[in-house]
């Protein structure tokens, strides 16, 4: 692999539109399986992980239909050939993924904060189901 390599899977059991899943690789020598298409940049430069967004949110329908197969679905590289894309400049590219990133390390971070909080919800509830902990109301103590 090359730093910038966009990689996308060819073949897949379940629908076609997943294997309009694009990632990208930001490391340089990374040992890749068989079954997966390689775009790498040549002459036009690109953010890698811009691509690799614009890929999976964008053009999921072009490359659906240009998916083959029943039960197995697949792509070839070839099917992405004359795939027409239109980007911003690269400035633009990095200042766009940038935020993409930024929105994604949030929702990860919220998520985690999330399921944290759902945690502690079910071993308090666990607590005072099993009556290992009891709630005193103290106005009915007073009284």
């Amino acid at each position: 692999s090359v730093s910038g390599d966009i990689l996308l899977p060819s073949s897949t059991t379940t629908t076609g539109s997943d294997l309009a899943i694009a990632s990208a690789l930001l490391l340089d020598n990374v040992a890749l399986g068989g079954d997966i298409i390689i775009i790498r940049r040549k002459v036009y430069k690109y953010d890698p992980i811009f691509l690799a967004y614009f890929i999976t949110q964008t053009m999921k329908k072009e490359i659906t239909e240009r998916t083959q197969g029943t039960t197995i679905h697949h792509l070839y590289g070839k099917d992405l050939n004359n795939l027409y894309l239109r980007l911003p400049s690269l400035n633009e590219q990095i200042a766009i993924s940038k935020i993409l990133v930024d929105m994604e390390n949030e929702i990860f971070t919220l998520e985690k904060r999330l399921n944290k909080t759902k945690a502690l919800k079910q071993a308090m509830m666990w607590e005072l189901l099993t009556g290992k902990t009891r709630l005193v109301n103290k106005e009915l103590i007073n009284a």
